[in-house]
């Protein structure tokens, strides 16, 4: 039986964290942006006639849909913070309604539709790759 070559490498345990938690920051901003993007399109109806109960808000003059944002992920603790939403004041109306004839909700649609998870796979794989090439790049071969 044949032995394959390998070759090992070290690689700074410095070195790989900040690669790891750049990448992490990069994947939630990123995924961030993906979801404001989807919840925006999911806003296309024109008003008037009203959206129906249930559907997104229909845009009338646009402001909630520009107004829907996020704060670039930061490192707090160790943990990555990040923020997504808007500051329009019936947007909490729109989303939380009590009486559901009166709801149009438009971020937990597009959370719960499924659309954003072969986004983050995507997001996720190109990440990796980077993780490897850089980790590869900073590895010094140990024989």
């Amino acid at each position: 039986m044949a032995r394959k070559a390998q070759t090992k490498h070290n690689v700074k345990s410095s070195t790989a964290k900040k690669v790891f938690d750049d990448a992490f920051v990069n994947i939630v901003n990123t995924f961030n942006e993906a979801m404001v993007n989807e919840i925006k399109k999911s806003m296309r109806h024109k008003s008037p006639p009203p959206s129906k109960a249930g559907d997104p808000p229909g845009v009338k003059t646009g402001t909630l849909r520009r107004s829907l944002a996020t704060r670039p992920a930061t490192q707090f603790g160790g943990k990555i913070v990040t923020v997504a939403g808007t500051n329009v004041k019936y947007a909490r109306f729109l989303e939380f309604a009590r009486e559901p004839k009166r709801r149009r909700p438009f971020f937990a649609p597009v959370m719960k539709a499924g659309r954003l998870r072969p986004l983050f796979e995507k997001v996720l794989s190109a990440q990796l790759a980077k993780i490897t090439a850089q980790l590869s790049k900073s590895a010094t071969p140990k024989l």
